[in-house]
This record gives C-alpha cells, structure tokens and sequence, in this order.
C-alpha cells in the first residue's frame, strides 16, 4: 500500500485510536479501533480521508448520548440515528431543492 506522504510502498492497514471534538465542541470523544494506515517510513498512522469523512458523518448523525465518550469505530457505525428533528437542535442545517 503507497503512503501518502512519502509515495512508498511499505504502509499496511493498522488501527488507531482517534479523539474527536463532539459536534458543539463541548465534549471529547475518543472512537477506539479506527482503521488507519502505518507508514513504517514516516513513522506514522494516519486515517484516509474518506474514512475521517464517514466518521465525521456519523458522529453528527448518531445519538452520541446512547454511545458516551469511549467507543469503537464499530460501535459508532452501528448506533441509532437521530431523528431529523433532533439533528436540527444540534445545529444541523437542511435544505430542500
């Protein structure tokens, strides 16, 4: 697998354990077991970035209150989604075309 910073050939999946600011940056959250790439090169573990977009994605649309501070990345793709109106509390803006 190619590095992104370095364009050689010796990353490997791996995982990390991320933190995040809470949408409305009041709290931490920390997501475990995250998907990454190692660079043995770079001496680094990076997330790509359509995967920090999901992960961006889910932790505005799920019920972060159901999950606490800690938890998997698993467990955020597999919590409850929030209901639209609730999403719109939290700051969430919607546009009909």
């Amino acid at each position: 697998m190619e590095c992104v910073w370095c364009t050689e050939n010796q990353a490997s999946k791996a995982t990390k354990d991320c933190q995040w600011i809470e949408p409305g940056g009041i709290k931490v959250i920390m997501v475990t077991d995250v998907p990454a790439i190692h660079c043995p090169r770079c001496r680094d573990t990076y997330l790509s970035d359509e995967l920090n977009e999901e992960i961006e994605l889910a932790l505005n649309t799920v019920d972060l209150d159901k999950l606490g501070h800690t938890f998997s990345y698993e467990e955020l793709l597999k919590a409850p989604k929030m209901s639209i109106f609730k999403m719109a509390e939290n700051g969430m803006k919607f546009s009909c075309k």
